[in-house]
C-alpha cells in the first residue's frame, strides 16, 4: 500500500476523503504527472541478508538479498544497478538466512508474516 493510499484510508469521513483526493489530483495536474509521466511504485524493504556470488569465503564478493512489502525476495546484482533474481513468496518476508553461492547452488530460508517459512533453492520456492 502506498503512503497516499494509507493516508486516504486513515481519514475519518467521506468528505475528508473527497477533499484529499481533489488536493492530490490538483497536485498531479500542476506537476504534469497525469499528463504522461508514470507513477513510481515504492517498494519498502522488510528484511535484508547477503549471499555469496561464486565462492563461500568472507572476503569474496556477495550479493544483497532483500525482502519487500510486495511479497518479494530480490537478489540484487553486484553492480547494485540491476536485479539478478526476483522470487515471489505468499506473504511479506520478515526474516531471511542464505547459504551457498548464487552462481553454484544456494538456499534462502524465509520466514513470513503469515507464520509460514519458505525455502528458496536456486530460485525455486517450496514450503517448509
Amino acid at each position: 500500500m502506498s503512503y497516499m493510499s494509507a493516508r486516504l484510508l486513515a481519514l475519518e469521513n467521506q468528505q475528508e476523503q473527497y477533499q484529499f483526493i481533489n488536493e492530490q489530483l490538483g497536485f498531479l495536474r500542476k506537476t504534469n504527472i497525469a499528463g504522461g509521466a508514470k507513477f513510481v511504485h515504492r517498494n519498502f524493504i522488510t528484511c535484508f541478508t547477503k549471499i555469496f556470488k561464486s565462492l563461500e569465503d568472507e572476503k569474496s564478493q556477495s550479493l544483497p538479498v532483500v525482502g519487500t512489502e510486495n511479497n518479494e525476495v530480490i537478489i540484487i546484482d553486484k553492480s547494485l544497478m540491476s536485479i539478478a533474481k526476483t522470487i515471489k513468496v505468499k506473504s511479506v518476508p520478515v526474516f531471511m538466512a542464505a547459504t551457498g553461492c548464487f552462481d553454484v547452488d544456494y538456499k534462502i530460508f524465509v520466514a513470513c508474516r503469515n507464520g509460514c517459512t519458505y525455502q528458496i533453492k536456486n530460485g525455486v520456492i517450496s514450503n517448509s
